[in-house]
């Protein structure tokens, strides 16, 4: 170095830091709150808080059947998640729980076989058979 063949730039090695993308926060409590009063269908009102306390995805909770839930034991059996491939158990909370007993008469099969959601200011419709 001190006949500077080599420029003391070249040796001198910078550090990058990669600083972590921004997680999503929790919905607010009150917020959740105004959400759900907003909600009049009851199975509609279990979806948003089945989604919302367990993390499951939309596709996961549209394709689950009865079988799939155990009431008694407070879990949802997803057999095959959307994102990897393997299976996982999730946890109800007490709400989702409440909601779930509320809209399905007690683990009986719905009326309607679909569930509808706005979207955009349009109506969807997704074949839901199992859900709620």
């Amino acid at each position: 170095m001190e006949q500077e063949v080599i420029a003391g730039s070249l040796l001198k090695r910078g550090i990058k830091l990669k600083l972590p993308d921004v997680l999503p926060r929790a919905m607010n409590p009150s917020d959740v709150r105004k959400l759900l009063y907003v909600i009049d269908d009851i199975r509609e009102r279990a979806l948003f808080l089945v989604l919302l306390r367990t993390g499951i995805r939309i596709g996961e909770a549209l394709g689950l059947r009865l079988n799939d839930l155990d009431i008694k034991g407070r879990k949802v059996h997803l057999f095959e998640g959307e994102k990897n491939s393997m299976g996982r158990v999730v946890y109800l909370s007490d709400d989702a729980l409440f909601a779930l007993n509320s809209g399905s008469g007690a683990g009986t099969r719905p009326r309607s076989s679909s569930f509808t959601a706005g979207a955009m200011g349009t109506s969807v419709t997704v074949r839901a058979e199992a859900f709620l």
